[in-house]
């Protein structure tokens, strides 16, 4: 696992990738990089704001690596490690209903049995008064309208 405080080890052709991928450009080289660590899970989740620029264009991407943590292997647990990975992967969070989750620009393995996503940077736009909340939880609860619940969910 990456340590919060440390530069995360970053593969060129992932990083590569994933800034291609964010920038809908498959010649976009980035140069330098900074990382700030973001958050340190106790699920073995390690995050990271990854930024820097690619061509004079800029980019941000937040780098999340999940390793497994002892006791949380079980996929009905809410702990479970793979939660967050498996979800990207299922296209539940393309869209539907008004809502949708930050786009995943890349997943691959750092080391063996864990995962990482590179996913798109999500601006803070302040604090949200009643109307913003009335409107994310109508949007909330199209989605859910848009995802029913049933058989062959997975258990995660």
């Amino acid at each position: 696992m990456i340590s919060a405080g440390a530069r995360p080890d970053l593969p060129p052709g992932a990083l590569r990738a994933a800034v291609r991928n964010l920038l809908r450009d498959p010649a976009a080289e980035p140069g330098p990089w900074e990382a700030v660590p973001l958050d340190e899970g106790a699920s073995g989740r390690s995050c990271h704001l990854i930024s820097g620029s690619a061509g004079g264009r800029p980019w941000r991407l937040v780098v999340k690596v999940f390793a497994p943590a002892p006791g949380q292997d079980d996929p009905r647990d809410p702990g479970y490690f793979r939660r967050e990975p498996l979800l990207h992967a299922s296209g539940l969070l393309g869209g539907g209903g008004g809502l949708r989750g930050p786009r995943c620009h890349g997943r691959d393995e750092p080391t063996p049995g864990a995962e990482r996503l590179w996913m798109e940077f999500v601006e803070d736009d302040g604090p949200w008064g009643r109307p913003r909340w009335a409107l994310a939880a109508r949007h909330l609860g199209r989605w859910n309208a848009a995802h029913p619940a049933r058989a062959g969910t997975p258990a995660w």
